[in-house]
């Protein structure tokens, strides 16, 4: 019965010693797959920072080369050539022109003429060497026949200028404001402006 007993007792330690080392081994295992778990992550991790950081350089990259591009076009447009200078004249009665003396083409024009006060404004995507821009101003049309008139009707009087043999008139009753300006790009995209200064002259000619 001792023997047995001692047999039974050996027998149940044995048995808890194998559970105690099941359940250690698979607190091993679970603690390895843990660990390699955090192993994956950390990899997944790096390698999403790497491709970010992929990213950022390639944008980086991009914007460098933008900023070069930017800065040589800077370059282009302060040494272009563009000559282009602009004059102005009535061609009619109440028609006024802009004309472009030069060798280049303007682009991306805006005008304005300004006649007592009365403007006119005209846009052009592009105007070329010699073309003229024309605004119409029908009230100065009218004050310039009404001016003629009246100065033709003066040339009649028997007054006469004793050198000139011709009749004395003061032609400074007919003398008009007028003043322009135009801005523009030259192809290159380098904004110009001229600004012709208010002048006082007449409508027409009256010769």
């Amino acid at each position: 019965m001792d023997w047995e007993k001692w047999a039974a007792v050996i027998g149940a330690g044995t048995g808890t010693i194998g559970m105690i080392t099941g359940w250690l081994g698979l607190r091993a295992a679970a603690k390895s797959n843990t660990i390699a778990q955090d192993g994956n992550t950390v990899a997944r991790d790096a390698n999403g920072i790497a491709t970010d950081a992929n990213r950022k350089s390639d944008v980086a990259n991009q914007i460098s080369q933008e900023a070069l591009a930017l800065s040589r076009h800077q370059d282009q447009r302060d040494t272009e050539v563009h000559d282009v200078r602009w004059d102005g004249d009535w061609t009619a009665p109440g028609r006024y022109a802009l004309v472009t003396n030069g060798h280049h083409c303007a682009h991306e024009v805006t005008a304005e003429v300004t006649i007592d006060g009365t403007s006119v404004r005209q846009v052009r995507d592009r105007v070329e060497p010699g073309e003229l821009i024309v605004f119409e101003f029908p009230e100065a049309a009218r004050e310039y026949a009404e001016e003629l008139r009246a100065y033709r009707e003066e040339q009649l009087r028997p007054t006469r200028d004793p050198l000139m043999g011709r009749p004395l008139v003061d032609t400074s009753r007919y003398m008009h404001s007028i003043s322009a300006w135009v801005r523009w790009r030259t192809p290159l995209g380098a904004p110009k402006e001229q600004e012709m200064p208010r002048a006082f002259t007449s409508l027409g000619d009256f010769d």
